[in-house]
């Protein structure tokens, strides 16, 4: 158990308000609860997902929770859970705002008739 896992009771109240498992099929590889575990590392590091340890599962696996908890609950990607809309990248991406008019942009091209 990594420093800042959840520990025996918050996990105790967690866990029943967890959607049941599926029966048929092959069995999960990781638990729950390392899954959790790894979605709250990737949280408070701020790290990509593909960067969460392996102790918690692929990064693939543990987005794919965090992917259909936002399918069920109806809230688009790129939302947050207060509402609030994250930059998804592009020219207003970290704060930086659109070039103002008039202005050359770096890095970018002219086409010349």
């Amino acid at each position: 158990m990594g420093r800042h896992d959840l520990t025996n009771a918050p996990w105790a109240k967690l866990e029943p308000l967890l959607p049941a498992g599926k029966k048929s099929g092959r069995p999960p590889v990781h638990t729950k609860r390392q899954l959790i575990d790894g979605i709250r590392w990737r949280t408070r590091a701020g790290a990509p997902w593909r960067d969460v340890p392996e102790r918690y599962g692929p990064g693939g696996t543990v987005y794919g929770i965090v992917r259909v908890s936002r399918r069920r609950s109806g809230r688009p990607p790129g939302q947050g859970a207060a509402g609030q809309v994250r930059p998804t990248g592009g020219a207003g991406a970290g704060g930086a705002g659109p070039a103002p008019a008039g202005r050359a942009v770096a890095g970018a091209r002219c086409s010349r008739p």
